[in-house]
């Protein structure tokens, strides 16, 4: 069989030939290390040039700004980097460019000359001028570490056993996913709204500790609302997380001393105010007793000097009632013979009354007699009268009285005027009517 030939066009256009070739170019990332020797930043983009120390060879690159900012490492001129990206051809300048995605200091003087940059930044800006208290008796903590390290649970041991809440999150602390597994973990937590949030790990080079050098990391940190404490170890460079946080310790366990020390004004001031307490109690009910028995003394005295004046006076009282009762029975005596002297003379008295009452009752019982008919007559003829004069006596007889609503007799048309509430009474009640 004959070998099948790739169909090929007779030519290319430029833009089709471009396309061929970034097609290619842009097959698979790479990296590619070298120094900075010209920076650009811009709104939308930053560009710069890496330059080979060998020959002197260069390579234009350029990072959009939004990855240069989700990156969150500083870059300037004389930096060793290493940017990973493809290559491009620029069809409409005919430039080759390599399009970084992402680019991280090399060496110990890039990473020193990055950390450098970042902290002057952050530092102009104030980001270490703000530093928050933690709450007193914390009791729900978020804690951000490696779940593989052993500083989770030399921090988890050396807290004090309050009962306290613990929200953990497994973090990469180290590595190109670091950054932005950091970020993620400290708005989960900050949704749990925890009194604090702990982020910790171990010590290492700076070189490890790029997750904590990073912008991003650190302005997350200050945009929590919960205060953060941060206990990395560390030998003469401190993370720049370190100095944004609110609370900056050396390592976890000095971290977990910290939280411990919240609840002190409790721990250590509860027995001195229990002892303050019972020695107040005890002062006061020595002092209530010592009172109780000054002013028993004093009501002792005063009841015994109540005590005598009584007898005195109890004394007095007996030959003065002594004397009464003297005076008392001679005066009965004399009463007593009044007495009889004047029952006799009542008697007789009572004797002419009732003989006088018998003679004027039979008097008056036959005039009384005469005055009572006389009197039955007359009634008799006023309930006539008022019976004729009752205006009510008509409604029998198909008659009816009108009154308005201040029950006023309406007499006349003239009483009454359109729209008044008028009360027409008949034999068997009463009608409620409207003047139209």
């Amino acid at each position: 069989m004959a070998d099948e030939k790739i169909m090929q066009p007779e030519y290319f256009t430029v833009s089709q030939y471009l396309d061929l070739l970034n097609t290619f170019l842009r097959r698979e990332d790479v990296s590619v290390a070298g120094e900075i020797v010209e920076y650009k930043p811009g709104a939308r983009w930053v560009g710069f040039t890496i330059k080979d120390k060998e020959d002197d060879s260069i390579m234009k690159c350029v990072l959009s700004a939004w990855d240069y900012k989700r990156i969150g490492v500083r870059i300037d001129v004389g930096m060793e980097v290493k940017v990973t990206g493809a290559p491009s051809i620029s069809k409409k300048y005919g430039s080759f460019g390599f399009w970084t995605k992402h680019i991280e200091p090399l060496g110990e003087g890039a990473l020193r000359q990055a950390y450098e940059l970042l902290l002057k930044q952050l530092k102009e800006e104030g980001l270490f001028a703000r530093k928050r208290s933690l709450p007193l008796f914390v009791q729900h903590i978020g804690v951000i570490s490696s779940r593989e390290g052993v500083v989770i649970h030399d921090f988890m041991n050396n807290l004090n056993p309050l009962d306290l809440k613990v929200s953990f999150i497994d973090a990469r602390v180290e590595g190109d996913q670091a950054p932005g597994q950091l970020i993620s973990a400290l708005k989960a937590l900050e949704a749990k709204n925890p009194d604090a949030i702990v982020i910790i790990r171990g010590g290492g080079s700076l070189e490890s500790m790029q997750a904590f050098n990073n912008e991003a990391v650190c302005r997350a940190i200050y945009a929590s609302h919960i205060p953060v404490a941060v206990g990395i170890g560390h030998d003469v460079d401190v993370p720049i997380a370190c100095m944004v946080a609110d609370l900056s310790a050396s390592t976890p366990t000095a971290v977990a001393h910290r939280i411990n020390e919240t609840w002190t004004p409790l721990i250590e001031g509860l027995p001195r105010y229990a002892y303050a307490l019972e020695r107040g109690l005890a002062g006061l009910i020595a002092d209530t007793y010592y009172e109780a028995l000054r002013q028993w003394g004093t009501i002792a005295t005063g009841y015994e000097r109540c005590m005598r004046a009584m007898f005195q006076r109890m004394g007095e009282f007996d030959r003065t009632l002594l004397h009464v009762f003297h005076r008392l029975f001679t005066a009965v005596h004399a009463y007593d013979e009044r007495l009889t002297r004047g029952h006799v003379r009542f008697a007789q008295t009572l004797v002419d009354a009732s003989r006088r009452i018998n003679t004027t009752a039979c008097m008056l019982l036959i005039s009384g007699g005469a005055l009572l008919r006389h009197a039955k007559e007359k009634l008799a003829a006023a309930e006539r009268l008022i019976s004729l004069g009752d205006p009510t006596r008509n409604l029998a007889q198909g008659y009816s009285i009108v009154f308005d609503t201040n029950g006023r007799l309406i007499r006349a048309v003239g009483d009454a005027t359109s729209g008044d509430r008028l009360t027409t009474r008949v034999s068997d009640g009463t009608i409620d009517s409207t003047v139209i």
